[in-house]
């Protein structure tokens, strides 16, 4: 089986979560199921070679294109994307698009994200204090959104797939 891993920053596992998860998963797919995975991504980070797989870095405004090429010339049957920050969110149409032009290939939406935040308070003392504060003011706005919005975010998401 061919996995494409979709990342907003190509994998170094010591960067973050979802850098860690998509490590992990890659390598158990490749060594205990002899799966081949490769990494496209929208930005490029310092890191080791990825070992799974051929890499690929998505052109802004070429995604759709460049990923129906990448399902096609790779023979991709699963299409997994880590995260859920503005990119990855922005690319699942075209994910979607691109993994309908090879049939039989399945498209993934993995949500990464803080343990229990759907269910936290976002208007907490913690994050306005933190944002009246200048404390990283646009990941906790995002966070803030993310928090009022949750409700509605299934329905968005279901929107995407749909269409």
């Amino acid at each position: 089986m061919n996995i494409l891993f979709v990342t907003n920053k190509n994998i170094n596992p010591t960067i973050g979560g979802v850098e860690r998860s998509t490590e992990t998963l890659a390598s158990a797919f490749a060594k205990y199921y002899g799966h081949k995975c490769h990494s496209a991504y929208t930005q490029r980070v310092e890191a080791e070679p990825w070992p799974y797989g051929e890499e690929f870095l998505l052109t802004k405004g070429c995604e759709s294109n460049l990923l129906s090429k990448i399902i096609q010339d790779t023979n991709i049957d699963v299409v997994i994307t880590q995260g859920s920050d503005n990119v990855i969110t922005r690319l699942v149409k075209d994910i979607r698009i691109a993994t309908n032009t090879k049939k039989g290939c399945r498209f993934v939406f993995s949500f990464r994200g803080m343990p229990g935040f759907e269910i936290a308070n976002p208007l907490s003392k913690v994050v306005l204090f933190r944002i009246l504060h200048g404390q990283r003011i646009i990941y906790n706005t995002e966070n803030l959104l993310i928090g009022l919005l949750n409700p509605l975010l299934p329905n968005v998401l279901l929107r995407f797939f749909e269409e």
